[in-house]
């Protein structure tokens, strides 16, 4: 059965897959739908973890178009160390630059769990160190050296720049979530005042303060719940964009803000 792939931002590409103990039916269904896939859209290799199954499986196609199963990769030794330019189903047609090895040994098991040790050259090590990163939660993004980084987020920035999709900037929402943490953070502080010997017009301004907060809080907090809403319905693709995580802050917020009056008014005994 053919799968969808994982494509950036996808977060579940960075799960660590724990080493498969069962080799049952469902390692060879696992196996043949990554063969499918691969076949299907036409790729050399494909990681579980690239379709969402959290294991420690690797598929590579062979050039006979015979498959090679490799399952709890382990790398051994690596060998000639160069910069390689790779493209992957994560980021669509984006290439970058990404220090690698020339020669790499492995060890691993088949669907039966015998024990194989491999070592391979050029492009297929480059290939199996990009798929068997996967089975460790990671891309290679995380492989790219600080001097090619900033290019590198510049084009995954370009190139998800479409409709419905994550911006990589923060959201309107977020601006607003930081101006009210700052202002109940500062009548948190309030609640200490006691604690020193301020005269009771400098006590009156901290609590004229609190209520200024308070007061502001009641029209900032419906602006951020309605700014939210809408950016929700703009970034439809992004999973740190659901309205159920607005109203949750909204809540949790208001709920603060109500603490903090009520505590500011029995400690500063007004």
């Amino acid at each position: 059965m053919v799968r969808d792939i994982i494509t950036y931002p996808d977060e579940r590409i960075h799960t660590i897959t724990p080493d498969l103990r069962e080799f049952d039916d469902s390692l060879v269904a696992l196996i043949e739908d990554l063969k499918d896939t691969i076949n299907a859209n036409n790729l050399e290799a494909l990681a579980a973890n690239q379709i969402g199954v959290h294991k420690a499986v690797v598929v590579l196609k062979e050039e006979n178009g015979d498959f090679l199963e490799i399952i709890n990769p382990r790398e051994l030794s690596k060998k000639e160390k160069f910069i390689s330019t790779e493209s992957t189903t994560y980021y669509p047609n984006i290439e970058t630059e990404v220090p690698r090895f020339k020669r790499l040994k492995v060890v691993y098991q088949d669907r039966t769990g015998k024990q194989h040790f491999m070592t391979v050259e050029g492009e297929k090590a480059v290939l199996l160190q990009r798929k068997i990163d996967y089975c460790f939660g990671a891309t290679l993004a995380n492989r790219i050296s600080p001097k090619v980084r900033d290019v590198f987020e510049k084009q995954v920035a370009g190139a998800n720049e479409i409709e419905g999709a994550c911006p990589i900037e923060p959201l309107k929402r977020d601006y607003i979530k930081s101006f009210m943490s700052k202002l109940l953070f500062l009548e948190f502080l309030t609640l200490f005042v006691k604690l020193f010997s301020f005269s009771a017009s400098t006590m009156q301004s901290f609590l004229n303060f609190d209520t200024y907060v308070s007061i502001g809080l009641l029209v900032i907090l419906p602006l951020y719940i309605i700014v939210g809403y809408k950016e929700s319905k703009i970034y439809t693709n992004c999973s740190t964009c659901h309205f159920g995580y607005v109203v949750a802050t909204f809540l949790q917020y208001a709920l603060m803000s109500i603490v903090l009056f009520v505590a500011s008014r029995y400690l500063l005994n007004i």
